[in-house]
Protein backbone atom coordinates (compact mmCIF):
# COMPACT_ATOMS: atom_id res chain seq x y z
CA UNK A 1 0.00 0.00 0.00
CA UNK A 2 1.80 3.57 -0.88
CA UNK A 3 2.56 6.03 1.76
CA UNK A 4 0.80 9.03 2.02
CA UNK A 5 2.25 12.36 3.34
CA UNK A 6 -0.62 14.01 5.82
CA UNK A 7 -0.26 16.64 7.60
CA UNK A 8 0.29 15.43 11.51
CA UNK A 9 -2.28 17.80 13.05
CA UNK A 10 -4.66 16.05 10.70
CA UNK A 11 -4.29 12.50 11.58
CA UNK A 12 -5.92 10.79 14.55
CA UNK A 13 -4.12 9.42 17.40
CA UNK A 14 -3.31 6.06 16.74
CA UNK A 15 -4.78 2.78 18.68
CA UNK A 16 -2.73 1.66 21.63
CA UNK A 17 -1.99 -1.95 21.09
CA UNK A 18 -0.75 -4.62 23.95
CA UNK A 19 2.46 -4.84 22.09
CA UNK A 20 2.71 -0.85 20.99
CA UNK A 21 3.74 1.46 23.32
CA UNK A 22 2.05 4.72 23.65
CA UNK A 23 4.47 7.91 21.99
CA UNK A 24 6.07 10.09 24.41
CA UNK A 25 5.12 13.49 24.41
CA UNK A 26 7.48 15.89 23.35
CA UNK A 27 8.92 18.38 26.17
CA UNK A 28 7.70 21.51 26.52
CA UNK A 29 9.76 24.69 24.81
CA UNK A 30 11.21 27.36 27.11
CA UNK A 31 9.33 30.41 26.47
CA UNK A 32 11.28 32.17 23.98
CA UNK A 33 12.95 29.63 22.05
CA UNK A 34 12.33 28.58 18.45
CA UNK A 35 13.53 25.56 16.29
CA UNK A 36 16.18 25.74 13.89
CA UNK A 37 17.64 23.47 11.03
CA UNK A 38 21.74 22.70 11.38
CA UNK A 39 23.11 20.88 8.11
CA UNK A 40 26.26 18.87 7.99
CA UNK A 41 26.99 17.43 4.55
CA UNK A 42 24.29 15.36 4.28
CA UNK A 43 22.90 14.98 7.43
CA UNK A 44 20.40 17.60 8.83
CA UNK A 45 19.04 17.60 12.22
CA UNK A 46 16.63 20.30 14.30
CA UNK A 47 17.84 21.96 18.09
CA UNK A 48 15.82 24.24 19.60
CA UNK A 49 17.92 27.47 20.29
CA UNK A 50 17.47 30.58 22.17
CA UNK A 51 17.29 34.30 21.12
CA UNK A 52 20.25 35.78 21.76
CA UNK A 53 22.77 32.96 21.25
CA UNK A 54 26.07 33.78 20.38
CA UNK A 55 28.35 32.49 17.24
CA UNK A 56 30.87 30.43 19.56
CA UNK A 57 27.70 28.57 21.24
CA UNK A 58 26.34 28.02 17.91
CA UNK A 59 29.56 26.40 16.92
CA UNK A 60 29.30 24.26 19.91
CA UNK A 61 25.73 22.93 18.52
CA UNK A 62 27.13 21.86 15.63
CA UNK A 63 29.88 20.35 17.37
CA UNK A 64 27.46 18.52 19.51
CA UNK A 65 25.09 17.10 17.05
CA UNK A 66 27.06 15.97 14.64
CA UNK A 67 30.42 15.58 16.91
CA UNK A 68 32.11 17.68 14.29
CA UNK A 69 35.74 18.64 15.11
CA UNK A 70 37.25 20.88 12.25
CA UNK A 71 41.07 19.17 13.57
CA UNK A 72 44.15 21.43 12.91
CA UNK A 73 41.90 23.47 10.46
CA UNK A 74 40.33 26.62 10.98
CA UNK A 75 36.93 26.47 12.09
CA UNK A 76 34.54 26.45 8.97
CA UNK A 77 32.06 29.56 8.86
CA UNK A 78 28.03 29.21 8.93
CA UNK A 79 26.20 29.59 6.41
CA UNK A 80 22.46 30.48 6.15
CA UNK A 81 20.09 30.07 3.78
CA UNK A 82 17.55 32.50 2.30
CA UNK A 83 13.82 31.59 2.01
CA UNK A 84 12.87 33.86 -0.58
CA UNK A 85 16.08 32.83 -2.92
CA UNK A 86 17.17 30.19 -1.49
CA UNK A 87 20.45 31.74 -1.90
CA UNK A 88 22.85 30.47 1.27
CA UNK A 89 25.45 32.94 2.31
CA UNK A 90 27.57 33.49 5.39
CA UNK A 91 25.98 34.32 8.54
CA UNK A 92 27.44 37.70 10.18
CA UNK A 93 24.80 38.53 12.46
CA UNK A 94 22.52 36.46 14.61
CA UNK A 95 19.68 38.31 14.53
CA UNK A 96 19.12 36.99 10.66
CA UNK A 97 18.38 33.55 12.55
CA UNK A 98 14.89 33.00 12.55
CA UNK A 99 12.46 30.47 13.45
CA UNK A 100 13.35 27.08 10.99
CA UNK A 101 15.89 28.56 9.00
CA UNK A 102 18.42 26.36 7.87
CA UNK A 103 22.34 26.94 9.18
CA UNK A 104 25.19 24.75 7.45
CA UNK A 105 29.05 24.56 7.40
CA UNK A 106 30.85 25.71 4.50
CA UNK A 107 32.91 22.70 3.93
CA UNK A 108 33.94 20.17 1.27
CA UNK A 109 32.35 16.34 1.34
CA UNK A 110 36.17 15.75 -0.01
CA UNK A 111 38.06 17.72 2.73
CA UNK A 112 35.42 15.71 5.68
CA UNK A 113 36.59 12.79 3.83
CA UNK A 114 40.41 13.34 4.49
CA UNK A 115 39.60 15.08 7.65
CA UNK A 116 38.23 11.07 8.64
CA UNK A 117 41.08 9.24 7.13
CA UNK A 118 43.66 11.35 9.00
CA UNK A 119 41.64 11.06 12.29
CA UNK A 120 41.39 6.99 11.70
CA UNK A 121 45.18 6.68 10.84
CA UNK A 122 46.29 9.12 13.54
CA UNK A 123 44.15 7.10 16.09
CA UNK A 124 45.79 3.59 14.40
CA UNK A 125 49.11 4.48 14.53
CA UNK A 126 48.55 5.76 18.74
CA UNK A 127 47.27 1.96 18.82
CA UNK A 128 50.75 0.86 17.14
CA UNK A 129 52.47 2.99 19.62
CA UNK A 130 50.78 1.46 22.56
CA UNK A 131 51.09 -2.13 21.51
CA UNK A 132 54.97 -1.70 21.04
CA UNK A 133 54.97 0.05 24.58
CA UNK A 134 52.65 -3.41 26.12
CA UNK A 135 55.30 -5.76 23.95
CA UNK A 136 57.93 -3.97 25.44
CA UNK A 137 56.65 -3.83 28.82
CA UNK A 138 55.31 -7.89 28.73
CA UNK A 139 58.88 -8.69 27.33
CA UNK A 140 60.68 -6.62 30.52
CA UNK A 141 58.50 -8.43 32.69
CA UNK A 142 58.79 -12.03 31.15
CA UNK A 143 61.32 -13.23 33.80
CA UNK A 144 59.73 -13.01 37.35
CA UNK A 145 61.34 -11.40 40.44
CA UNK A 146 62.27 -13.84 42.94
CA UNK A 147 59.33 -14.59 45.54
CA UNK A 148 60.69 -13.36 48.99
CA UNK A 149 58.36 -15.00 51.08
CA UNK A 150 58.42 -13.89 55.11
CA UNK A 151 57.75 -17.44 57.25
CA UNK A 152 57.84 -17.07 60.49
CA UNK A 153 60.92 -18.85 62.25
CA UNK A 154 58.45 -21.16 64.52
CA UNK A 155 57.25 -22.80 60.95
CA UNK A 156 60.63 -23.10 59.44
CA UNK A 157 62.29 -24.16 62.80
CA UNK A 158 62.05 -28.38 62.72
CA UNK A 159 59.95 -29.60 65.77
CA UNK A 160 62.21 -32.55 67.32
CA UNK A 161 60.42 -35.65 67.53
CA UNK A 162 58.77 -37.35 71.04
CA UNK A 163 60.63 -40.22 72.21
CA UNK A 164 59.20 -43.14 72.77
CA UNK A 165 58.68 -44.90 76.40
CA UNK A 166 62.17 -46.76 75.89
CA UNK A 167 63.79 -43.97 75.14
CA UNK A 168 62.63 -41.95 78.72
CA UNK A 169 63.70 -45.41 80.08
CA UNK A 170 66.98 -45.70 79.10
CA UNK A 171 67.64 -42.01 80.07
CA UNK A 172 66.09 -42.60 83.20
CA UNK A 173 68.52 -45.79 83.94
CA UNK A 174 71.49 -43.44 82.91
CA UNK A 175 70.50 -40.41 85.41
CA UNK A 176 70.22 -43.32 88.19
CA UNK A 177 73.79 -44.12 87.67
CA UNK A 178 74.34 -40.09 87.48
CA UNK A 179 72.85 -38.96 90.27
CA UNK A 180 73.72 -40.88 93.32
CA UNK A 181 77.79 -40.20 92.99
CA UNK A 182 76.95 -36.68 92.62
CA UNK A 183 74.78 -36.64 96.03
CA UNK A 184 77.85 -36.68 98.44
CA UNK A 185 81.15 -37.37 98.35
CA UNK A 186 80.55 -40.35 100.65
CA UNK A 187 82.85 -43.66 99.94
CA UNK A 188 80.71 -45.94 97.77
CA UNK A 189 80.18 -49.36 99.66
CA UNK A 190 78.83 -52.46 98.00
CA UNK A 191 75.45 -53.71 98.88
CA UNK A 192 75.04 -57.20 100.14
CA UNK A 193 73.39 -59.33 98.22
CA UNK A 194 69.79 -60.00 99.18
CA UNK A 195 69.28 -63.69 99.86
CA UNK A 196 66.89 -65.78 98.05
CA UNK A 197 65.13 -67.09 101.33
CA UNK A 198 63.10 -70.87 100.82
CA UNK A 199 60.00 -71.86 102.38
CA UNK A 200 57.69 -74.44 102.05
CA UNK A 201 55.27 -72.85 100.00
CA UNK A 202 57.08 -71.09 97.18
CA UNK A 203 60.22 -70.84 95.99
CA UNK A 204 59.87 -67.07 94.44
CA UNK A 205 63.18 -64.94 95.13
CA UNK A 206 62.20 -61.17 96.89
CA UNK A 207 64.44 -58.66 94.93
CA UNK A 208 63.95 -55.52 97.31
CA UNK A 209 67.09 -53.95 95.66
CA UNK A 210 65.72 -54.10 91.99
CA UNK A 211 62.14 -53.17 93.65
CA UNK A 212 63.44 -49.94 94.30
CA UNK A 213 65.46 -48.77 91.02
CA UNK A 214 62.37 -49.70 89.15
CA UNK A 215 60.39 -47.22 91.32
CA UNK A 216 63.29 -44.95 91.14
CA UNK A 217 63.31 -44.95 87.26
CA UNK A 218 59.58 -44.60 87.05
CA UNK A 219 59.68 -41.39 89.07
CA UNK A 220 62.09 -40.09 86.44
CA UNK A 221 60.46 -41.08 83.43
CA UNK A 222 57.19 -39.35 84.47
CA UNK A 223 59.71 -36.13 85.42
CA UNK A 224 61.20 -36.44 81.90
CA UNK A 225 57.67 -36.82 80.10
CA UNK A 226 57.02 -33.57 82.19
CA UNK A 227 59.86 -32.17 81.56
CA UNK A 228 59.79 -33.00 77.79
CA UNK A 229 56.21 -31.37 77.48
CA UNK A 230 57.25 -28.31 79.26
CA UNK A 231 60.12 -27.89 76.90
CA UNK A 232 58.02 -28.48 74.20
CA UNK A 233 55.71 -26.34 75.03
CA UNK A 234 57.94 -22.95 75.64
CA UNK A 235 59.23 -23.80 71.93
CA UNK A 236 55.69 -23.40 70.56
CA UNK A 237 55.15 -20.46 73.03
CA UNK A 238 58.35 -19.09 71.69
CA UNK A 239 57.72 -19.39 68.37
CA UNK A 240 54.03 -17.41 68.72
CA UNK A 241 55.61 -14.91 69.81
CA UNK A 242 58.37 -14.96 66.86
CA UNK A 243 55.32 -14.91 64.68
CA UNK A 244 53.52 -12.24 66.04
CA UNK A 245 57.01 -10.12 66.01
CA UNK A 246 57.66 -10.94 62.32
CA UNK A 247 53.90 -9.70 61.53
CA UNK A 248 53.96 -6.95 63.86
CA UNK A 249 57.55 -5.87 61.88
CA UNK A 250 56.32 -6.13 58.69
CA UNK A 251 53.00 -4.17 59.24
CA UNK A 252 55.01 -1.30 60.78
CA UNK A 253 56.95 -1.55 57.50
CA UNK A 254 54.08 -1.91 55.38
CA UNK A 255 52.48 1.70 57.03
CA UNK A 256 55.69 3.50 57.22
CA UNK A 257 55.89 2.54 53.19
CA UNK A 258 52.55 3.66 52.73
CA UNK A 259 52.95 7.12 54.61
CA UNK A 260 56.23 7.85 52.84
CA UNK A 261 54.43 7.34 49.68
CA UNK A 262 51.26 9.46 50.51
CA UNK A 263 54.29 11.77 52.09
CA UNK A 264 55.41 12.14 48.12
CA UNK A 265 51.91 12.28 46.94
CA UNK A 266 51.21 15.17 48.57
CA UNK A 267 54.95 16.86 47.50
CA UNK A 268 54.06 16.19 44.19
CA UNK A 269 50.89 17.98 44.48
CA UNK A 270 52.19 21.10 46.16
CA UNK A 271 54.66 21.71 43.75
CA UNK A 272 52.56 20.60 40.43
CA UNK A 273 50.68 23.44 38.60
CA UNK A 274 46.76 23.30 39.12
CA UNK A 275 45.40 22.91 35.59
CA UNK A 276 42.50 24.45 33.99
CA UNK A 277 39.48 23.79 32.83
CA UNK A 278 41.29 21.38 29.97
CA UNK A 279 43.16 19.85 32.27
CA UNK A 280 39.91 19.18 34.34
CA UNK A 281 38.23 17.49 31.19
CA UNK A 282 41.47 14.99 30.02
CA UNK A 283 40.87 14.06 33.69
CA UNK A 284 37.65 13.35 33.43
CA UNK A 285 37.99 11.44 30.28
CA UNK A 286 40.43 9.46 31.59
CA UNK A 287 38.25 8.23 34.92
CA UNK A 288 35.07 7.91 32.55
CA UNK A 289 36.70 5.68 29.91
CA UNK A 290 38.21 2.94 32.41
CA UNK A 291 35.03 2.82 34.54
CA UNK A 292 33.29 2.83 31.33
CA UNK A 293 35.69 -0.07 30.08
CA UNK A 294 34.93 -2.12 33.84
CA UNK A 295 31.17 -1.81 33.66
CA UNK A 296 31.34 -3.00 30.10
CA UNK A 297 33.60 -6.46 31.11
CA UNK A 298 31.38 -6.70 34.50
CA UNK A 299 28.63 -6.84 31.79
CA UNK A 300 30.06 -9.00 29.12
CA UNK A 301 30.85 -11.49 32.33
CA UNK A 302 26.92 -11.05 33.57
CA UNK A 303 26.04 -11.87 30.14
CA UNK A 304 27.70 -14.86 29.85
CA UNK A 305 26.87 -16.34 33.19
CA UNK A 306 23.33 -15.53 32.76
CA UNK A 307 23.82 -17.72 28.90
CA UNK A 308 25.20 -20.75 30.44
CA UNK A 309 22.35 -20.37 33.60
CA UNK A 310 19.82 -20.29 30.65
CA UNK A 311 21.71 -23.51 28.74
CA UNK A 312 21.81 -25.28 32.16
CA UNK A 313 18.06 -25.03 32.63
CA UNK A 314 16.67 -25.16 29.73
CA UNK A 315 18.80 -27.46 27.03
CA UNK A 316 20.33 -29.51 30.40
CA UNK A 317 17.15 -29.25 32.60
CA UNK A 318 19.84 -28.39 35.61
CA UNK A 319 18.49 -26.60 38.59
CA UNK A 320 21.34 -24.34 39.35
CA UNK A 321 21.81 -23.79 43.12
CA UNK A 322 20.28 -21.09 45.43
CA UNK A 323 23.65 -19.39 45.97
CA UNK A 324 24.27 -19.26 42.43
CA UNK A 325 21.34 -17.22 41.87
CA UNK A 326 21.76 -15.48 44.55
CA UNK A 327 25.27 -14.10 43.33
CA UNK A 328 23.89 -13.55 40.04
CA UNK A 329 21.51 -11.14 41.10
CA UNK A 330 23.90 -9.44 43.30
CA UNK A 331 26.02 -8.91 39.87
CA UNK A 332 22.64 -7.69 38.14
CA UNK A 333 22.07 -5.25 41.70
CA UNK A 334 26.15 -3.50 41.00
CA UNK A 335 25.83 -3.32 37.41
CA UNK A 336 23.27 -1.14 37.62
CA UNK A 337 24.07 0.89 40.47
CA UNK A 338 27.19 1.58 38.55
CA UNK A 339 25.56 2.32 35.22
CA UNK A 340 23.13 4.96 37.09
CA UNK A 341 26.53 6.02 38.54
CA UNK A 342 27.71 6.46 35.50
CA UNK A 343 24.21 8.25 34.08
CA UNK A 344 24.36 10.66 37.36
CA UNK A 345 28.06 11.59 36.35
CA UNK A 346 27.79 12.37 32.99
CA UNK A 347 24.67 14.37 33.43
CA UNK A 348 26.64 16.53 35.88
CA UNK A 349 29.89 17.05 33.98
CA UNK A 350 28.23 17.74 30.31
CA UNK A 351 27.32 20.87 30.87
CA UNK A 352 30.73 21.85 32.56
CA UNK A 353 32.19 20.33 29.43
CA UNK A 354 29.87 21.88 26.84
CA UNK A 355 30.96 25.48 28.50
CA UNK A 356 34.60 24.65 28.30
CA UNK A 357 34.34 23.53 24.71
CA UNK A 358 32.23 26.86 24.14
CA UNK A 359 35.76 29.16 25.49
CA UNK A 360 37.86 27.04 23.99
CA UNK A 361 36.37 27.73 20.36
CA UNK A 362 35.70 31.33 21.26
CA UNK A 363 39.13 31.33 22.28
CA UNK A 364 39.86 29.74 18.60
CA UNK A 365 37.97 31.76 16.97
CA UNK A 366 39.50 34.50 18.71
CA UNK A 367 43.21 33.78 17.99
CA UNK A 368 42.13 33.57 14.13
CA UNK A 369 41.32 36.88 13.87
CA UNK A 370 44.41 37.59 15.94
CA UNK A 371 46.21 35.86 13.33
CA UNK A 372 44.68 37.47 10.43
CA UNK A 373 44.93 40.96 11.83
CA UNK A 374 48.95 40.55 12.26
CA UNK A 375 49.30 39.19 8.96
CA UNK A 376 47.49 42.68 7.50
CA UNK A 377 49.41 44.53 10.04
CA UNK A 378 52.46 43.01 8.78
CA UNK A 379 51.28 43.88 5.08
CA UNK A 380 51.05 47.59 5.99
CA UNK A 381 54.27 47.55 7.36
CA UNK A 382 55.81 46.22 4.60
CA UNK A 383 54.22 48.53 2.50
CA UNK A 384 55.13 51.70 4.51
CA UNK A 385 58.73 50.02 4.33
CA UNK A 386 58.46 50.09 0.72
CA UNK A 387 57.57 54.16 0.80
CA UNK A 388 60.48 55.06 3.45
CA UNK A 389 62.84 53.49 1.91
CA UNK A 390 62.04 55.15 -1.63
CA UNK A 391 61.74 58.02 0.39
CA UNK A 392 64.93 57.94 1.56
CA UNK A 393 66.54 56.62 -2.15
CA UNK A 394 64.89 60.21 -2.92
CA UNK A 395 66.87 62.03 -0.38
CA UNK A 396 70.38 60.77 -1.51
CA UNK A 397 70.18 61.21 -4.84
CA UNK A 398 69.39 64.75 -4.20
CA UNK A 399 71.59 64.55 -2.08
CA UNK A 400 73.96 63.29 -4.53
CA UNK A 401 72.67 65.99 -7.02
CA UNK A 402 74.07 68.72 -4.84
CA UNK A 403 77.16 67.63 -4.04
CA UNK A 404 78.21 67.52 -7.90
CA UNK A 405 76.67 70.68 -8.44
CA UNK A 406 79.38 73.97 -8.36
CA UNK A 407 78.86 76.26 -5.48
CA UNK A 408 80.51 78.98 -4.30
CA UNK A 409 80.34 78.80 -0.80
CA UNK A 410 80.84 74.74 -0.57
CA UNK A 411 80.38 73.16 2.61
CA UNK A 412 78.27 76.52 4.40
CA UNK A 413 74.78 75.92 5.50
CA UNK A 414 72.64 78.73 4.53
CA UNK A 415 68.91 79.57 4.96
CA UNK A 416 67.07 80.36 2.07
CA UNK A 417 63.54 81.71 3.99
CA UNK A 418 60.29 81.45 1.67
CA UNK A 419 58.91 83.95 -0.36
CA UNK A 420 56.40 86.21 1.12
CA UNK A 421 52.89 85.82 0.17
CA UNK A 422 50.61 88.32 -1.54
CA UNK A 423 49.52 91.20 0.98
CA UNK A 424 52.22 90.47 3.40
CA UNK A 425 53.40 93.05 4.97
CA UNK A 426 56.48 92.13 7.31
CA UNK A 427 56.45 92.45 10.59
CA UNK A 428 52.94 94.52 11.47
CA UNK A 429 51.33 91.47 9.58
CA UNK A 430 52.93 89.18 12.13
CA UNK A 431 52.08 91.54 14.77
CA UNK A 432 48.14 91.76 13.76
CA UNK A 433 48.05 87.79 13.16
CA UNK A 434 48.49 86.68 16.91
CA UNK A 435 46.85 89.77 18.26
CA UNK A 436 43.97 87.89 16.88
CA UNK A 437 44.80 84.69 16.81
CA UNK A 438 42.74 82.41 19.20
CA UNK A 439 44.64 80.42 21.62
CA UNK A 440 44.22 76.74 21.87
CA UNK A 441 45.97 75.64 24.77
CA UNK A 442 45.82 71.79 24.01
CA UNK A 443 46.84 72.32 20.74
CA UNK A 444 49.85 74.44 21.96
CA UNK A 445 51.16 71.19 24.73
CA UNK A 446 50.49 68.85 21.89
CA UNK A 447 52.89 71.38 19.65
CA UNK A 448 55.28 71.21 22.84
CA UNK A 449 55.40 67.54 23.11
CA UNK A 450 56.11 67.36 19.60
CA UNK A 451 59.06 69.36 19.86
CA UNK A 452 60.47 67.87 22.49
CA UNK A 453 59.80 64.11 20.95
CA UNK A 454 62.14 65.69 18.16
CA UNK A 455 64.58 66.79 20.17
CA UNK A 456 65.34 63.86 21.79
CA UNK A 457 65.14 61.88 18.22
CA UNK A 458 67.54 64.35 16.90
CA UNK A 459 69.90 64.22 19.75
CA UNK A 460 69.76 60.25 19.76
CA UNK A 461 70.53 60.17 15.91
CA UNK A 462 72.94 63.28 16.45
CA UNK A 463 76.77 61.34 15.64
CA UNK A 464 79.67 61.67 17.91
CA UNK A 465 82.74 62.13 15.70
CA UNK A 466 85.06 61.51 17.94
CA UNK A 467 83.50 58.41 19.26
CA UNK A 468 82.80 57.29 16.42
CA UNK A 469 86.82 57.60 14.90
CA UNK A 470 87.72 55.97 18.24
CA UNK A 471 85.87 53.17 17.87
CA UNK A 472 86.84 52.85 14.04
CA UNK A 473 90.44 53.56 15.32
CA UNK A 474 90.23 50.80 17.69
CA UNK A 475 88.57 48.27 15.60
CA UNK A 476 90.88 48.69 12.39
CA UNK A 477 93.62 47.40 15.35
CA UNK A 478 95.37 50.70 14.17
CA UNK A 479 97.32 51.12 17.80
CA UNK A 480 100.99 50.23 17.90
CA UNK A 481 101.63 46.39 20.06
CA UNK A 482 103.12 46.54 22.65
CA UNK A 483 102.74 42.94 23.92
CA UNK A 484 99.68 43.96 26.14
CA UNK A 485 99.19 43.60 29.71
CA UNK A 486 101.40 40.50 29.89
CA UNK A 487 104.49 41.91 28.64
CA UNK A 488 103.76 44.89 31.21
CA UNK A 489 103.68 42.02 34.14
CA UNK A 490 106.76 40.32 33.27
CA UNK A 491 108.55 43.70 33.00
CA UNK A 492 107.06 44.96 36.75
CA UNK A 493 108.42 41.34 37.60
CA UNK A 494 111.96 41.79 36.21
CA UNK A 495 112.24 45.07 37.51
CA UNK A 496 111.39 43.84 41.10
CA UNK A 497 113.83 41.09 40.64
CA UNK A 498 116.24 43.85 39.99
CA UNK A 499 115.71 45.42 42.79
CA UNK A 500 116.19 42.32 45.44
CA UNK A 501 119.55 41.55 43.31
CA UNK A 502 120.45 45.10 44.30
CA UNK A 503 119.51 45.15 47.77
CA UNK A 504 121.38 42.15 48.81
CA UNK A 505 123.93 42.68 46.16
CA UNK A 506 125.39 45.83 47.66
CA UNK A 507 124.15 48.32 46.04
CA UNK A 508 122.89 49.78 42.70
CA UNK A 509 125.98 49.79 40.65
CA UNK A 510 125.70 46.23 40.51
CA UNK A 511 126.30 45.83 36.50
CA UNK A 512 122.96 44.21 36.21
CA UNK A 513 121.22 46.68 33.71
CA UNK A 514 117.47 48.11 34.62
CA UNK A 515 114.65 47.63 32.11
CA UNK A 516 113.18 50.70 31.42
CA UNK A 517 110.97 51.94 28.30
CA UNK A 518 111.78 54.62 25.89
CA UNK A 519 110.41 57.47 25.22
CA UNK A 520 108.03 56.62 22.91
CA UNK A 521 106.60 53.75 24.54
CA UNK A 522 108.68 50.64 22.73
CA UNK A 523 110.32 48.03 25.14
CA UNK A 524 113.63 48.31 25.93
CA UNK A 525 116.29 46.42 23.35
CA UNK A 526 118.54 44.51 25.93
CA UNK A 527 117.36 43.22 29.62
CA UNK A 528 118.85 40.57 31.49
CA UNK A 529 117.08 37.05 31.49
Amino acid sequence: MPKVAVDQKELPPPPVSASSKPPTPEPARPKGSFPVFLQLGREVKKVVIEPGLSFASLRVLFVDRFSYSPGQDNFPAIYIRDPSTSVQYELEDMEEVKEKCLLSLNIEPLDQIKQHIDTQISSLSQDIKDLRSMVATNRRSSLPPPMIIGQSLSETTPQAPRPSDRQFRNAARRLSRIIPEEEDDTPRTTPEPIVPQMTGVSLQPQMTGMSVMSEYSTRVVNDLKTQFDEVQNLRLDLGIMRQLYTDFMKQTKESLGALRTQTQNVRQLSTAQVGGARAYIDDGKIKLDSRSQNVLTKMEELQDTVEAIKEDVVKRNVTPRPQVLKSVKADIDAVAAELQNLKDHIQTVKPMWKKTWEEELQNIVEEQQFLSHQEEFLGDLLEDHKGVLDYYGHVEKVISLRGTAPSKGKGLRTFRPAPPEEGHSGLSTVMLEIRGSAVDAERRLKAIAANEKMRELELKNRPDELQSELADFVAGKKLKMMGGADEIERVRQERNDMSLKAMFTGGPNSGVPSPSFSTDGELPSSSST
